[in-house]
């Protein structure tokens, strides 16, 4: 049905602009980041699938930054290291998990990332870790983003599942809070998007 509907609207057989379809990439924006934002300080770009914006993260990063080292939560989705590794990113990982109880290992996460230096980046699962689907409370969103503001490592969020924890909105609950103490982080969201942003 979807199909049939773009072909009898269609005006044009032309490409998309590089970076995407525009009007997708603005109600995208207002989607994940809220009305309260402003959008004219995030750079977007559309790209063919989250795993696509996962590598040109990593590209753009090995290209334009000093960043060469790269944390992954443990356990992680194992492509993010793959994606990363052939960039030329050194691979590093940050506990996570606390198997024997099931639990966020935030103690131990922490203070891992309490010692991240500056010209690295962090991935963070948005919502819905995988695999261990468990993610950290507001609370402790608000202490990762404070030292992510002390020590100025650079956040990259990977948003695979965005509403299927609690709701389109509650799920961004992460990157909400980032965006109060943070001037600069990545947001890869699963729907064809990639973000780069600038606050």
């Amino acid at each position: 049905q979807a199909e049939s509907t773009l072909i009898k609207t269609e005006k044009t057989k032309n490409y998309l602009n590089i970076e995407g379809l525009t009007s997708f990439i603005e109600k995208t924006k207002k989607l994940i980041f809220g009305a309260t934002i402003q959008h004219n300080n995030i750079a977007s770009v559309q790209t063919p699938g989250g795993t696509s914006a996962l590598k040109i993260t990593a590209d753009f990063l090995m290209q334009n930054t000093q960043i060469r080292r790269i944390w992954i939560s443990n356990p992680s989705w194992p492509n993010h290291a793959k994606i990363f590794y052939t960039s030329g990113f050194e691979i590093c990982k940050y506990p996570y998990f606390n198997k024997d109880k099931n639990i966020l290992n935030f103690f131990e996460m922490k203070n891992c990332l309490n010692n991240i230096e500056r010209n690295e980046a962090v991935i963070l699962h948005g919502c819905c870790h995988n695999p261990t689907g468990i993610d950290p409370t507001r609370d402790q969103w608000m202490e990762l983003a404070k030292i992510a503001q002390k020590r100025r490592w650079i956040p990259i969020f990977d948003y695979a599942y965005q509403g299927f924890s609690f709701g389109l909105q509650e799920d961004m609950l992460g990157i909400h809070i980032f965006s109060k103490f943070i001037h600069e982080f990545i947001n890869c969201t699963f729907f064809l998007d990639y973000f780069l942003t600038k606050f």
